[in-house]
């Protein structure tokens, strides 16, 4: 059966006649990325290669994976002949191949085995890259390991991604960039569409339709530029007392992790896994960590869910070490003070408090982006209240993703929330863990109390 499978010249090469094991296309929407993979990986199947693994970070249904995508193509290309679309996989009946869709989640889990038979998988594509993490890579690329095996990473270039800084040093590595002006098979109104969204902002056009690294602040919690300027302004020497921060993992791919701040500097991240969130072995680890029995550090951790029985434990083993509950559930604080110079009350600005702190935590990224710049505060002083990170801190780039990824949104009255875990992306363990070391401690000596 001869067909015709045609993609963008420009990813020709890379796609088709590059003998990398791993190629990463990447850019803004309209490049055309995804369809040419899928067309791609359907004329290898026809060509004799064996089994496909289409997987991305998070996949909590078939709805979540490129299904539809193969499903349609093999429809308008009408090879329905050779190609049988059962419900949760799609088989290439002249050889037997199969291509099957699973989440590097479900490939993490240790009540799983879902990484074990990979090994006679001969192509990966991992679509929506930039919401991998090193963990997904570390599972996922030794699970594929047959000789001559191939990996296709597609991604939006408009976010802070592990694979691009991983990958870009990988000797073993191809990295190509395309957009929807160098696609020729673009759609006309999606051209139209791009062109519109030029005219009427530029901003968003650059991190839509070209890739750029997001600066829109209408969705999102904090972008990249406040954090670089957090990197840039911090020293060694940082007046204040250590508060350390705890988010206890809630199982599955889940990890705990802990934050340690000193003063308004980020200085240091753990984390760890202890399946099925024991919490006697969080707590312990969690207490090694701020330096053992008598430290005088100020432990904040949430107290919903698995995190509450962190409490017992500490009251049993640790009575001495100070600690502050939260909750991001918990009621505004201040509820009739003025917000900003709107003059809008905290109690008509966010839904709960989770939304209040990080609001308070996002002031201080955009202070330090303009401490930064030499601005001053509204009354024409020096800005003093901003955070700084360590540029050395273990996990930063896992947590920069993080961190850009929390978003909030506004109900029906107009209250913010906050969104920490968009569709397609992990709970961000590294940045609650930032977010609650933040928190003001409430001063507690020896007693644990909610």
């Amino acid at each position: 059966m001869k067909i015709r499978i045609e993609i963008p010249e420009k990813l020709d090469y890379p796609l088709r006649q590059s003998t990398k094991k791993h190629r990463l296309v990447k850019g803004g929407r309209g490049g055309g990325k995804s369809e040419s993979v899928a067309r791609v990986i359907i004329e290898r199947m026809m060509m004799g290669s064996g089994n496909v693994l289409c997987s991305r970070s998070v996949q909590n249904s078939i709805e979540d994976s490129v299904y539809s995508l193969f499903s349609k193509l093999i429809i308008k290309m009408e090879l329905t002949p050779v190609f049988r679309i059962l419900k949760n996989a799609i088989i290439y009946l002249p050889t037997g191949s199969r291509m099957i869709f699973k989440g590097c989640n479900a490939l993490s889990d240790p009540k799983s085995e879902s990484a074990k038979g990979l090994d006679e998988f001969e192509i990966a594509w991992i679509e929506e890259a930039h919401t991998i993490t090193e963990r997904d890579v570390d599972i996922l690329v030794p699970s594929i390991r047959k000789e001559g095996a191939v990996f296709f990473w597609t991604y939006n270039s408009n976010r802070v991604c592990f694979v691009d800084e991983h990958f870009s040093k990988h000797s073993n590595a191809e990295i190509t960039s395309i957009h929807y002006w160098e696609n020729p098979f673009c759609p006309k109104t999606l051209i139209e569409e791009a062109e519109e969204c030029l005219r009427t902002n530029s901003t968003k056009f650059r991190e839509i339709w070209k890739g750029e690294i997001s600066t829109d602040t209408s969705r999102k919690v904090l972008i990249l530029a406040w954090i670089e300027s957090a990197l840039r302004l911090y020293k060694k020497d940082n007046p204040g007392r250590e508060v350390y921060g705890l988010d206890v993992s809630d199982g599955g791919d889940d990890w705990d992790a802990l934050a340690r701040r000193k003063g308004m500097a980020l200085e240091q991240l753990w984390q760890w896994e202890f399946p099925g969130g024991n919490t006697i072995k969080t707590a312990k680890k969690a207490v090694e960590y701020m330096g053992g029995i008598g430290t005088k550090a100020h432990l904040v951790f949430d107290r919903v869910g698995v995190g509450s029985g962190v409490k017992a434990t500490m009251i049993e083993m640790f009575p001495g070490i100070e600690t502050t509950p939260y909750n991001n559930g918990d009621a505004v604080e201040d509820k009739s003070y003025t917000y900003d110079e709107s003059g809008a009350k905290n109690k008509d600005v966010f839904g709960n408090y989770g939304a209040q702190h990080w609001f308070r935590i996002r002031k201080w990224f955009e202070n330090a982006y303009k401490k930064e710049l030499g601005m001053k505060d509204k009354n024409g002083n020096e800005i003093e209240d901003y955070i700084t990170i360590n540029p050395d801190i273990k996990y930063l780039l896992e947590l920069k993703q993080q961190l850009l990824q929390i978003e909030f949104r506004e109900n029906e009255r107009g209250l913010k929330y906050i969104v920490k875990a968009p569709k397609g992306t992990k709970s961000p363990n590294l940045a609650d863990a930032t977010m609650m070391s933040f928190r003001n401690p409430k001063e507690i000596s020896g007693i644990i109390t909610i």
